[in-house]
């Protein structure tokens, strides 16, 4: 598979961060509303239920039975797109290095911060109807990071098509991992300082964990 080297953004002044609002917390399972996306711009309560709980474990589990059953399975053990006929890493870490380092070519300054957090609450949202085979603890870091004002710095240019706005949320999802750049309360940092700084850690991810997150 082609890798490719992330390209150096420019750094944009800096969106200062609204303080917390007291606010209900936000339900997982009820729908998403405007109104909710405009209060992710700041530190989120956002509330994990056990009916969320249960069907994201049910498709997680769903997805560990067919790969015990040695199928091919887009994004955990194939190649991505045209190279969909070729088989995957060999470990499900290095599957997952491999789906977003080659989105890793966003360019110019970097996305309001308020609509990148609340692009992530609604990735937040729909991971949780439990669809996507994705691992439980990716729904709570997504909530933990909306908790604080940890914010992914996403480059304005890159791809958006059918299937998904594949480099903006590359790099979300590699800041979460502690590379890249991201923000807390505003200020620019490397990621892996910005997760420090808002108490969070790097999030770890598997083939089918990375592909549901940009996907």
């Amino acid at each position: 598979m082609v890798r490719t080297m992330t390209t150096p953004i420019d750094t944009p002044t800096p969106t200062p961060m609204p303080a917390p609002a007291a606010e209900p917390t936000l339900d997982l399972a009820a729908p998403l509303r405007r109104a909710d996306l405009r209060r992710a711009a700041g530190p989120l309560a956002v509330g994990v239920g056990d009916d969320v709980r249960d069907r994201v474990a049910v498709g997680r589990a769903f997805l560990r039975t067919v790969l015990g059953d040695d199928r091919a399975v887009y994004g955990a053990t194939t190649g991505f797109g045209a190279l969909v006929g070729f088989a995957g890493r060999d470990t499900e870490a290095d599957q997952a290095d491999n789906t977003l380092a080659h989105l890793g070519a966003g360019q110019g300054p970097d996305l309001d911060l308020r609509l990148v957090r609340a692009a992530l609450l609604v990735r937040t949202w729909s991971l949780a109807r439990g669809v996507s085979g994705v691992s439980p603890h990716v729904v709570d870091a997504l909530v933990a990071m909306l908790a604080t004002t940890f914010t992914p710095a996403v480059p304005r240019l890159g791809s958006v098509g059918a299937s998904g706005d594949l480099i903006p949320l590359g790099a979300a999802a590699q800041a979460l991992r502690g590379r890249g750049n991201a923000y807390v309360d505003g200020v620019r940092m490397p990621a892996a300082d910005a997760l420090a700084a808002a108490g969070l850690r790097p999030l770890p991810l598997d083939g089918r964990d990375a592909l549901a997150l940009v996907n």
